[in-house]
This record gives structure tokens, sequence and C-alpha cells, in this order.
């Protein structure tokens, strides 16, 4: 590895090295915030062999060697003569993993941390690039303590800390070559006989992987004590409007939890909350004040003295602005050859996935979809794919003060212009884009004089409305291209595109193999029926992260409403619709918490249910993007001839909470000798022997239900009462 360069030039013969590269110390995975470049399953490879599908890689928070967290990898082996399991970093492509480069000087050690009670075990590390280097293989001590596996890049000797071949795989070199590498993957084999182990649970705790500069993984920790005081973790939701801050993987032992923030690339990370007091094991909340927009925050603990590490800015949760910035919607559809109803069940077999009201894929997210923005009242969201019916965008808006009563003297007013057309089906459809007017302001008492130019075919305009920065959440229709708006006439209704789409607007953004229509196939979705795969959501706001907290209700297809969230209890999960973080092809765009999605009695629309969505993206990036999947409860079929919608309160920052709907009651009547209880919606029902006593549930039969990955479905009346006593109290809950 350690190249010499020997060039003669006329008779005088000249040594020259390669110039000495320093070599930096490498973090692969430290699991402190999730699983990095090792999130594939272990049987992901195809080289892996002797394990059942069954077994999984996830990160844990208990005792990990450092920091917040370590991954756990169980492996379900099932009696197979070979036994190995080549656990992929980065799905085993190079460029999805940190390269390193070895030069012609020192270039340090190379390993990870790894404990488990389980015999037989070894591992071995694959380096590729420039060239293919197997470490040679170290048994596992399985003593449930954290020992360190490690390899000397500098060794060429092919000894018990050098490099070989990466056995029954592919040939390998004893020198590490000089160039760029990365790891491939963590090889684990077990030699012991196959009936020993099989149908066994073998579990392997990995933490640390991590590369010297040089010397030992051992020394590098030694002189970083802050490595070996478990971290702690900031977990979301975190905003401006926040004066807490959760923080996760607190130890009990902990005396002080710190949270710092960072408020810019390169600035330093400054304290802006401690809790020194009643400190539990969990997750803890801290007092901070100064939270900023678009900084990161991060969090330690101390213990015994030790401060945690600091974790790395980039590491850290992005400050939002508060509740529910604007936001992209699609809805995503899948192919089906089932023909209805509305609302029933749909085979989901087919792999096609198209957004509808989106022409623009990019990271798999639907990156030019309708804008929602924030309003204080219910809206409707409406997707339609029709026919290829449009109407044009507006442009060139503008608002020019003009002296007279409406508005006070600096008062800030400005607008979103859209036009709009009415389909001869009823619905109204609306351009894609608004024009937007600057904020229009005056020193005295004024009236706002609107234009915009006219669009071709357009029936009328509708205006959007921020007053003194307050959010664009009042509307008003008006026929011809100006307005003279005195601040009269606004209304809080503001459906409008992005909440309605132009008819003909998608993309096929996935397909199953053999299709002919490829990926970015645009207005293509087949046939008159197909399945409400998902609400897909994306990123609109550059600058905001959120959180998001809102409520769907009333999902109609047509003139068929197939969903009220009525008949399941408040708090129902997995009902209608899955998590947040359910998806695995949107998880990496949010943070873990918040991650709520249920059923609610906080709002409705009409009745007393609906469902709450809460959660906030992890970065900025124009890629990040939700799907609120259906899948495995109903994926509903939705006639695409139909308009599609739902209602939605998706209220702005420091907006009065919704009033919650009314207190569900009960209704008795006797029938022969039993007395039979009534009630509306779904609801457990408790009972006590006393009206101020212990109140617990009443076994009940759950109707059957489709909407609901739950085998019985919702708590629906009627009940008879079938208890002894002469007398009982009941209630409702949820």
């Amino acid at each position: 590895m350690k190249n010499k360069f020997l060039t003669v030039l006329s008779a005088v013969m000249v040594m020259a090295t390669a110039p000495l590269l320093i070599a930096a110390p490498v973090t692969f995975g430290d699991f402190n915030v999730n699983l990095g470049t090792f999130n594939s399953v272990p049987t992901a490879s195809g080289s892996t062999a002797g394990i059942l599908a069954s077994s999984t890689s996830t990160r844990v928070t208990t005792n990990p060697f450092e920091g917040a967290g370590c991954a756990q990898l169980v492996f379900n082996t099932n009696g197979a003569s070979t036994i190995r399991i080549r656990y992929l970093s980065g799905g085993g492509s190079p460029g999805n993993n940190t390269a390193f480069t070895t030069s012609a000087g020192t270039d340090g050690w190379i390993g990870c941390y790894l404990k488990t009670t389980n015999t037989g075990w070894d591992i071995q590390i694959w380096l590729e690039g420039a060239s293919n280097n197997g470490s040679v293989r170290k048994q596992l001590i399985a003593d449930g303590q954290w020992h360190l596996y490690e390899w000397d890049l500098d060794n060429t000797a092919g000894d018990a800390d050098g490099w070989g071949l990466i056995e029954n795989i592919i040939a390998g070199s004893a020198t590490v070559a000089d160039g760029s590498h990365t790891i491939d993957s963590i090889l684990f084999r077990n030699l012991n006989p196959p009936t020993a182990l099989d149908n066994q649970t073998n579990v392997i705790f990995l933490d640390f992987v991590f590369k010297t500069d040089s010397g030992s993984i051992a020394d590098y920790v030694s002189a970083n004590p802050c490595l070996i005081t478990s971290g702690a973790l900031a977990i979301g939701p975190i905003a401006t409007n926040s004066s807490q801050v959760t923080v996760s993987g607190i130890s009990a032992a902990a005396t002080e939890v710190k949270v710092l923030q960072n408020t810019g690339p390169g600035e330093t990370m400054v304290a802006i909350g401690t809790k020194t007091s009643g400190i539990t094991a969990g997750n803890n909340a801290v007092t901070v004040s100064g939270l900023a927009l678009g900084a990161r925050v991060v969090a330690t603990q101390t213990i015994a003295g030790q401060e945690s590490c600091l974790p790395a800015a980039t590491s850290g949760v992005m400050v939002g602005g508060g509740a529910n910035p604007s936001i992209r919607a699609a809805l995503t559809i899948r192919e089906t050859p089932s023909t209805g109803p509305a609302g029933s069940p749909g085979i989901s077999t087919n792999g096609n996935l198209y957004f509808l009201n989106a022409t623009v894929v990019s990271g798999g997210a639907p990156i030019d979809a309708g804008i929602i923005y924030p309003s204080n009242g219910w809206q409707t969201v409406t997707f339609l794919r029709g026919t290829n019916e449009v109407v044009g965008d507006s442009a060139n808006g503008a608002g020019t003060p003009v002296a007279a009563t409406g508005y006070g003297a600096t008062e800030s007013v400005s607008t979103l212009i859209y036009a709009y057309r009415n389909l001869p089906n009823g619905t109204r459809i609306y351009s894609v884009n608004p024009t937007t007017t600057a904020e229009v302001s005056s020193n005295d008492v004024f009236a706002v004089n609107w234009t915009w130019d006219a669009v071709s075919g357009a029936d009328g305009y509708r205006l959007l409305r921020s007053l003194n920065f307050a959010g664009y959440v009042e509307s008003i229709d008006v026929a011809n291209n100006s307005y003279l708006d005195s601040n009269s006439g606004w209304t809080t209704e503001i459906t409008v595109t992005p909440n309605t789409s132009q008819p003909g607007r998608s993309v096929k953004w996935n397909t199953q193999a053999g299709d002919p229509l490829p990926v970015g196939t645009t207005n293509q979705i087949p046939g008159q029926w197909g399945v409400l795969d998902s609400i897909s959501l994306a990123i609109h706001n550059p600058d905001d992260t959120g959180p998001f907290n809102f409520y769907i209700d009333n999902i109609q297809n047509g003139d068929t409403v197939f969903q009220t969230l009525e008949d399941a209890p408040a708090n129902t999960t997995d009902y209608t619709f899955r998590s947040p973080t359910f998806s695995g092809s949107t998880s990496g765009s949010i943070l873990t918490s918040p991650d709520i999605g249920r059923v609610s009695n906080s709002a409705a629309d009409t009745g007393t249910k609906s469902f709450q969505v809460s959660f906030q993206w992890n970065n900025t990036n124009v890629t990040k993007w939700l799907r609120l999947t259906t899948s495995g409860v109903n994926n509903p079929q939705v006639n695409l001839d139909q308009p599609i919608s739902f209602r939605l309160l998706m209220q702005p920052v420091n907006a009065t909470p919704p009033t919650p709907p009314a207190a569900p009651s009960l209704a008795v009547s006797q029938v022969g000798d039993k007395t039979v209880l009534n009630w509306t919606g779904g609801h457990r029902l408790q009972a006590s022997v006393g009206v101020s006593g212990v109140y617990t549930n009443v076994p009940q039969v759950r109707s059957a239900n489709v909407w609901t990955n739950v085998t019985l479905g919702a708590f629906l009346s009627p009940w008879t009462n079938n208890f002894t006593e002469p007398t009982r109290f009941f209630r409702l809950m949820d």
C-alpha cells in the first residue's frame, strides 16, 4: 500500500515519494438519529444465506456503546448449512456510502463495536473501491458486553488485524490499495452445526462504525471520553412558537440535560435551555428560549460528571415556523381491475402508480403539485382527472393604494389572484399558479385598486387576501380583471387551486415490470376506476419545516361521501389512513416525532369525528414528501371520471383552535325485560356501580369494518345491558 515511485531522467536517478495525505477520522455509522447507510434488512443481499425473511435490523436506544442509539440485528436462522449475512451499507452501492481515502501515509484503523450473547458468530468488513479487501475474520465474544473489532488499514501481512479475500463471495487483496474506498457491508457468519441453529433467534448489537486517522479506535475513544456517555436526541415538534424541546434517550442517572442550537452554517452551538432537576429515564421536556427559524437543535446529557458528545449540527432538528405553512398536495392513484363502487376495497396488486394533480416528479416527490394554504375554516380539496379542460394563469397582479376609507393607516395587504372556469358538470376549476401582488400600505386610511391581466376563457377570478401578514385566509370572487377593495366582502372560504386540480394533470411515478408506459408519462391514468393509494403531500415553503397539524373529513367521490370517520372511536389508529411514518417511500422525509395519524374528536366538518394528521419535515429540500397511505386499511376505489374531494381544516399559526364537537349522548329504551342503550357513531362504552366510581370498559361486539387493519371494527350501538346489579351507571368515551 505504501507505494514509492522511481523515475530515471538522463541517467540521473531521482527518487520521489507521493505526497503524504493526512488521514481523517470518519464515522460511518453512530446510529444516534437513525440507521444511516446501514438501513437495509439483513436479507437484502443475494449473498446472504441461512436466515429467514423475518430477520430484522432496527435502531434501539437501550444501552448503546456511545451516543443515543445503536443497531439491533436479529438473525432468525433456518437450519441451512451456510449461515452468512451480508449486512449492506448504502444498499451495497458505493455512491450511497461515505468514502475515505488511503495513501502512502498512515491511514489508521477501521472497525466497530459489537455485543451479543449468541455463540459461534464472527465478523468481517468488506471494503471496495481502489481494491476489494475483506478484513480477516474475528470471532465475536458472546458475553453480552461491548467489544471492539478493528483492522489496520496499513497492514499488508494478512494476519489477524489485516486483510484478504471476501470468503465465498469475491477475491480480495491483503493490501488496501491507495485511493478511494467505501464500506460495502459488514459480514456475519456462524460455523456452528446447522441443526444447533435451526429456527434460533440470534441478536447482535452494532455501534460506532469508525475509522481513525492513526492508532486504535480504542485510543480515539479514550481521548474523547464524551463517547462513553450515551448521547441525547432532540425530537420534534420544534418550532419558533415552542417554549420546550423534548429530548429522548435520557438516563435516570443523568444530572443535566442541555439543549443547544446553531443559527446558521458554521455558527457555534449555543445552549438555549437546561434541565437539572426532575430528570427521568426516557423523554424529558426542557424549557428553552430563542428558538430561531431554520436553526438546528441538538441535545446532550451529563452522567457522573461527563457530558455526552456534542452532535454534529447537521444531525440536529431544524426549527420550523409553527403550525401549517403552505403545502403541496396530490393524490396517488393505483391502477386496478376493480370496478366499484366508490369507497369499497379495491384490488391493489398493480404496481403502476400515478400522481393526480402533478406533472413533475423529483426524488419521488410531486414537486409541482397544487398548493394548499392554511385557513381559519374548513376548505374543500378537490381532484379531477376529467377531460383536459384547463384555465390559464393570471399574471401581472398589482395593487395601487387609493385615498378612501377601508384600511387603516400603516395596515398592509396583499393578494393571490386565480382565474377560474365553471365546467358543464358543475365543477369549478382554477388556474394552477396564482399571480402574487406586492404588499400595499399607506400612511393614511386607504382602499386598494387590484388589477391583473385578463385570462382568456375565464368565468371569473378568486382573490385570496393576507391582511397584516396573517396568511392568505380570506377570499372574494370578482367577474372582471380589476377590483376596488374597500376592506369589505371578504370571506373565510379559500377553496381554490391548488385545492382543486386542473383536470388532466397527472404523471406516473412508479411502474411495475413490463409496463409499456415509463415513469414520467403524463395524463395517462387508464380506466374508469383506480385505488386511492394515498394523499401525497410535498414541501412547498422552502424556509419552514412546520410542524403540521390538520384534520381531514368527509372523503367524497362524485356524489358519494364514503368516509365520515364517525364509526370509529377517537384515537383509533390505522383507520382509513396509516400514520405519517408508515410509508417506507417517504418516512425518510419527516421527523420520527410528531407522528400522529388517528381518528379525532377535537374537530369535525360534520358530525363529531375527523382524521388528525401531525408531522414535521426534517429538512427543506424540494424533494421532501409524505404518503398518507391507505395501504391495508381499505385501499378504497374511486371513479376517476368523477371529482375526488375531502374537507380539510389546516389553520395558520396562532389561529384560534376549533371548538370541539359536542360530546356523545346515550339513549335508553326498554325492549321486553331488557334495557337497551343506543348512541350515534363509534365509541367505547364504560360502566360503574357508582356515579362517581371507577368506570371500566364494557365488553362490546365491534362491527366489521373494512377501514381498519383490526379484524373487528368500530364500537357501535345498540348494546343490551347484561349486568345483574339493580343499578349501573354508563358513559361513552372517545
